[in-house]
């Protein structure tokens, strides 16, 4: 992605650190591109479609970041070491995330719908969370 928020692509005639947008591939007359966008684009559509495409709310070595609420470090850095995934039936795929905190090696396991409830793709995210939390307890 450019800086302007553009969209790059890299044919294969441009050094892997060049990206192009579309619109100067179409000024270009840069059409045998254009189609080959198109049909990878057009590929993943379909693989959508058919359930062969699955986004993953992370990936491995990625930091996480989970609230523990009255411990002596309400947040607490986790790292990704695992995505499991397993399909239940024909239309539910069940994903699991196993997550390390290298300070005291303690592993968890969590769900995608856990992210934004109990863990957290940024810092700030899970600081906002744990002083509604306190907000919370606050009124009660």
């Amino acid at each position: 992605m450019a800086e302007n928020g553009e969209v790059l692509f890299h044919p294969a005639d441009l050094p892997d650190d060049e990206g192009i947008t579309i619109t100067q591939l179409a000024k270009d007359g840069r059409y045998k591109a254009l189609e080959e966008i198109a049909e990878r684009l057009a590929n993943r559509e379909q693989a959508e479609e058919q359930g062969l495409l699955l986004r993953l709310p992370c990936k491995v070595g990625d930091t996480l970041y989970r609230v523990n609420k009255g411990a002596k470090e309400p947040v607490i850095m986790m790292r990704v070491i695992q995505l499991y995934i397993k399909q239940i039936h024909k239309d539910r795929t069940v994903m699991r995330i196993d997550a390390i905190n290298d300070t005291d090696m303690g592993e968890s396991c969590y769900l995608p719908c856990d992210i934004g409830e109990r863990i957290f793709l940024t810092r700030e995210e899970a600081e906002a969370k744990l002083k509604e939390m306190e907000g919370e307890s606050d009124v009660l």
